[in-house]
């Protein structure tokens, strides 16, 4: 996962940490999710206007925000159902996002 900074182009390079209009490919089993949204918050700290992931199309602020949003409520989703004992096809099936 890597962020570059351009200030003069107020562009952030930013690879497989935020995909724009997507969530991330495939399995994410070897992510550690609360370090994952903690650096989401501190990317969307930083002054840019534009990112320009190393897969898919152009993105903005608001592209870092909606992935830390989901990828948040997805980890207190899922925190929720294994300390309420749900299976993982519970889970899967109680699981709205």
């Amino acid at each position: 996962m890597i962020v570059t900074n351009f200030p003069s182009a107020r562009t952030l390079y930013i690879c497989d940490i935020v995909s724009v209009k997507r969530v991330g490919y495939k399995k994410l089993n070897d992510s550690y999710f609360p370090e994952w949204i903690d650096s989401l918050r501190v990317v969307e700290g930083l002054d840019f206007d534009k990112i320009a992931p190393c897969h898919g199309k152009m993105g903005t602020k608001g592209d870092v925000r909606d992935n830390r949003a989901f990828y948040q409520d997805l980890y207190t989703a899922v925190l929720r159902a294994a300390r309420a004992d749900q299976s993982p096809e519970e889970a899967k099936a109680s699981i709205k996002l």
